[in-house]
């Protein structure tokens, strides 16, 4: 098994995405996160022509609340089926919407968690 390089939790939750591509006259398209963590995150799309190295304007949406901008690189790309996969690191956001973005996960996941537990032990 690999050692896991990450250096902070990723949160599988599912949050969607609105985003600009900074290099390709202003693309934009909406996804859905896959998993986020304080410095990067992953989304799925239908399809973008997002490329490694590409600086994005993304923007995270909280149910009932609001969307949090920030600025991003493209990371990698991965076509799944008819799905793309796209990883982002962080270039830039407001430290308070941040917090509130991880906060808001971090309650989603453990949600999540409790759930998937009871289902388990219900199984037993």
């Amino acid at each position: 098994m690999l050692p896991n390089r990450r250096s902070y939790f990723r949160f599988d939750v599912p949050l969607r995405v609105t985003l600009d591509n900074l290099q390709n006259g202003g693309q934009s398209l909406t996804g859905t996160t896959k998993n986020l963590s304080r410095n990067g995150l992953c989304f799925e799309t239908d399809s973008n022509d997002l490329m490694p190295n590409d600086r994005i304007e993304l923007a995270i949406e909280i149910p009932d609340s609001e969307s949090y901008p920030l600025l991003a690189d493209v990371m990698w790309k991965q076509q799944v089926d008819n799905r793309c996969l796209t990883g982002v690191k962080i270039v830039s956001m407001d430290s308070e919407a941040k917090s509130e973005v991880l906060d808001y996960a971090y309650d989603m996941w453990l949600n999540i968690v409790r759930n998937r537990k009871t289902v388990d032990m219900a199984v037993l």
